[in-house]
């Protein structure tokens, strides 16, 4: 698979993700894993590493469109996910390890399902929330659970965490490539140390990313967050349904 695929793959993450919020690694895997056959270790660690190198851009692009309001209360909260979510990750894989596999999936499901009504209240809020910080580092443990279970995906969650905590879809969005930038720089790092993946191909991936960010910004700007709010809940709903009946019927 040449370097140009990797791009491409890269450009069109980086719109599904910087734009909508649906996650970067999620999409480079359905492009390079599910379609093209890469071997899934090698795109997460590539992707991994592509969204620690273009966070920073990613963020500063979404400023210049506004998406992203100044208030110190929505970096707290960012700040207080992200804490909560990479120590949850930690913890959480340790711990499913140690759960039979149906008891897990459940568990799973359960953390999917009560993000949904979070991510609908990023885009339909009307109220303050109380306690914004303490809602973030439960709904940022929900997300790192999340994410201990599953490779893709990431963005909907921690998306979802802001939102629980009253911050607006659209700004979440806007920050939740900084909001990714520990547990990924862990992830990149791990798969860096096995081998997993060729820096030229998270190069390209990152390249491909930084060429969205004009039109994921421009995207994410224009998109309604009602509407951002109802696919995001759809997508955490589809995947808790579809946990739940596996654990059930699964034998």
């Amino acid at each position: 698979m040449n370097t140009v695929t990797w791009l491409a793959a890269g450009t069109i993450a980086g719109v599904a993700d910087y734009g909508l919020g649906l996650g970067f690694g999620l999409a480079a895997s359905i492009l390079l894993v599910t379609l093209l056959g890469a071997d899934p270790r090698s795109v997460a660690g590539a992707a991994a590493l592509a969204q620690v190198a273009t966070a920073i851009p990613a963020t500063l692009a979404h400023r210049r469109r506004g998406n992203i309001g100044r208030s110190r209360g929505h970096a707290r909260i960012a700040l207080v996910v992200a804490a909560s979510a990479t120590l949850s990750a930690a913890l959480s894989a340790a711990l499913l390890s140690r759960v039979q596999g149906r008891a897990a999936t459940l568990l799973y499901a359960a953390a999917l399902a009560a993000l949904t009504p979070a991510a609908l209240y990023g885009g339909f809020r009307r109220s303050r929330v109380r306690r914004p910080l303490a809602v973030a580092a439960v709904a940022g443990a929900a997300a790192g659970f999340e994410k201990a279970m599953t490779g893709g995906g990431f963005s909907v969650l921690i998306a979802a965490a802001q939102a629980a905590a009253g911050v607006d879809v659209k700004a979440a969005i806007a920050m939740t490539p900084v909001v990714k930038m520990p547990p990924f720089i862990l992830i990149a790092a791990i798969y860096g140390v096995h081998g997993f993946f060729s820096l030229m191909h998270a190069a390209a991936l990152a390249a491909g990313a930084l060429l969205s960010l004009p039109v994921a910004s421009r995207l994410l700007e224009r998109a309604k967050a009602e509407r951002i709010a109802v696919l995001h809940a759809a997508v955490l709903a589809a995947a808790a349904l579809q946990a739940a009946v596996r654990a059930l019927y699964t034998t």
